[in-house]
């Protein structure tokens, strides 16, 4: 860890251990294209149950995949790929 990132840390009070730099964790590993399909299919998800088409149960779970589907692409990570250790990026280099 650089002295210069180790001195914002303390600077802006943050723990060390939110420091990913260095432990191997790839944070990004979401192509463009996996993010504007999950995109495109959440939008399509809530505008489906705000129009009555989709209700009930079944909706309410539906508007919560989602919105794990749009989080996930607004941060461009997903954890299952990086539980199963795959990505859709082009140069992806997974560490262990």
């Amino acid at each position: 860890m650089s002295d210069i990132f180790r001195w914002q840390l303390i600077k802006w009070k943050i723990p060390y251990y939110f420091n990913l730099t260095n432990t191997g964790v790839e944070m990004n590993n979401m192509g463009f294209l996996d993010r504007i399909i999950r995109s495109v299919v959440a939008i399509l998800l809530i505008i489906l149950y705000v129009n009555g088409i989709i209700y009930g149960n079944f909706g309410i779970a539906l508007i919560i995949i989602s919105s794990v589907l749009l989080l996930t692409s607004a941060i461009n990570f997903c954890p299952f790929y990086q539980l199963m250790h795959i990505a859709s990026t082009k140069n992806h280099i997974h560490k262990i």
